[in-house]
């Protein structure tokens, strides 16, 4: 209460405060001596002055109190602002703002790629500024800082963006090369235009100059490169606002040319196989000179194999060899027919070029071996000789050679005929000597040539002495009037007969010494 109360009660008391900015007003009026005062600012001066009423009205005011409020969270920092730098990078400013009573320890800034959407931090500390980097072109940002000090984190500031300009593309990635021996096929995976259309892109090969391929290409195919040759590959796209980086360098070898095709030759022909020849022909190599930006190596020796193919009745070729060997031969031919060949070598580069065609023609086929000749009209100076015709051979003739030769004394064959019959009666023969006679057929071409079959296999025989022959015959006869005289309708009798019959039939084979076998 007051020292001195005018003569009247106290009826209550009157609170008034001074703002920061001068202006005042009253915050409290009644009989309490003390109240709360809301609505201030955190961290500001303030000016309290009372005063007491009685019913004469109001009194003076008290001395000024001076007060200090507490501290509060800052207010978000001011004059915030984003300037791109470049396609990649942008330049973040603020101010200040009212730290609301306590010293500001830190700023937390962050950002997001949509307005709306959550925002991550990008950047903590006590500086105004910052550099954000790695981002990308032609992008919307959206930024916004806070400031922090004891009271804890103020509120944030008004959202800043920026979109960051347009750039060259981005690098060239997953770069393959598939080689041949003079030409090379690459493949890219298309970059990231970086907000301008690409225009096309540069292969670099190692030579002078680059070559240019169209933008709506991602693979290319380079020719006339060098065989067996290291070349060093890399890759750049460019756009409106300027080239890319390059691709990480792909090495890539050349194969080596494939070989040429060899000669071929026939080195041994029948009438129903044909034998093949051929050298290991001529390998291709890598040109000696590469440029200077490439790495020339020599080729290594390589596996080669051959193929061979013979032309069918329906005049397309098929494969009849494919190996390592340089000879092969060809079997089940037909005789004196032409035959069409042609050969490739292949390496690991690939089958080369193939060969001109080869003709080669099969032989005349000699006839075949006969069956050993037949003997009958035997008497003991001479005999007929039978043999079996030889099938015809086209158009050319087919004669025999018939021989003898004289049993078991080391003698050689002897002809006794030559001509285009199939028997022969020989004469002047010794009786109980042993002889051989054996046949072949002959086949007389039409170019002059004479093409023998093998001898047929020898028939051994004996011609029967006079006596012999004589006695047998008799004997035969009266065999034969010996059995004619008995009774012919006893049905027993005919029956011996018949086995009497066949046992003479025997005995006198046996009897006239006369051997026909085969050897």
């Amino acid at each position: 209460y007051p020292d001195y109360d005018g003569g009247s009660s106290i009826i209550d008391f009157e609170v008034q405060v001074t703002n920061p900015d001068s202006s005042s007003r009253i915050v409290y009026r009644g009989r309490d001596l003390d109240c709360t005062v809301a609505g201030l600012l955190p961290g500001r001066p303030y000016i309290f002055q009372v005063r007491a009423f009685n019913r004469a009205g109001g009194g003076p005011w008290s001395e000024y109190l001076d007060v200090l409020s507490g501290p509060g969270v800052p207010e978000a920092p001011r004059n915030f602002v984003v300037e791109c730098q470049s396609c990649t990078s942008a330049l973040i400013r603020w101010e200040e703002g009212v730290n609301n009573g306590a010293a500001i320890t830190e700023y937390r800034l962050e950002w997001s790629r949509k307005e709306n959407d959550s925002f991550m931090q990008l950047y903590c500390g006590t500086n105004c500024t910052y550099e954000a980097k790695g981002l990308i072109p032609v992008t919307h940002y959206f930024f916004r800082v806070q400031a922090v000090n004891t009271a804890g984190p103020g509120s944030y500031s008004m959202l800043a963006s920026c979109v960051t300009p347009a750039a060259p593309p981005s690098i060239v990635t997953s770069v393959k090369v598939h080689a041949k021996s003079t030409s090379m096929a690459v493949t890219w995976k298309q970059p990231s235009n970086n907000g301008s259309p690409i225009t096309g892109y540069y292969i670099d090969i190692g030579e002078k100059e680059l070559i240019f391929v169209n933008p709506e290409l991602i693979e290319y195919n380079i020719d006339e490169v060098l065989p067996d040759t290291i070349y060093k590959i890399r890759i750049r796209a460019v756009n409106t606002i300027g080239p890319g980086p390059f691709s990480s360098t792909v090495k890539c070898q050349t194969k080596s040319l494939p070989p040429d095709p060899p000669r071929l030759e026939c080195i041994a022909v029948t009438c129903n196989s044909i034998k093949l020849k051929w050298n290991n022909g001529t390998v291709n190599h890598a040109l000696s000179s590469a440029s200077s930006s490439s790495e020339s190596t020599t080729a290594n020796p390589r596996s080669v194999s051959y193929i061979i193919e013979m032309e069918g009745k329906d005049g397309n070729y098929n494969c009849i060899y494919t190996g390592t060997t340089y000879s092969h031969k060809i079997n089940k031919l037909q005789e004196n027919t032409q035959y069409n060949f042609r050969i490739c070598a292949k390496n690991d580069s690939g089958a080369g070029p193939w060969s001109d065609i080869y003709t080669f023609t099969t032989t005349k086929a000699p006839p075949n071996a006969l069956k050993a000749p037949n003997i009958n009209e035997i008497t003991s100076t001479s005999c007929v000789f039978n043999w079996q015709a030889h099938k015809s051979l086209g158009n050319d003739p087919i004669s025999y050679i018939l021989q003898l030769q004289i049993y078991r004394k080391e003698n050689e064959y002897t002809e006794i005929y030559h001509g285009d019959l199939t028997s022969y009666r020989a004469t002047n023969l010794e009786a109980g000597v042993d002889y051989r006679v054996r046949i072949c057929a002959i086949r007389s071409t039409s170019d002059g040539l004479t093409l023998n079959s093998p001898f047929s296999p020898a028939t051994h025989f004996v011609l029967p002495r006079p006596e012999d022959l004589a006695a047998s015959i008799s004997g035969s006869k009266a065999s034969n009037n010996h059995l004619l005289s008995h009774d012919h309708h006893s049905d027993q009798k005919i029956s011996f007969i018949n086995r009497y019959r066949l046992l003479l039939s025997r005995k006198l084979k046996s009897i006239e010494l006369f051997e026909s076998r085969t050897l």
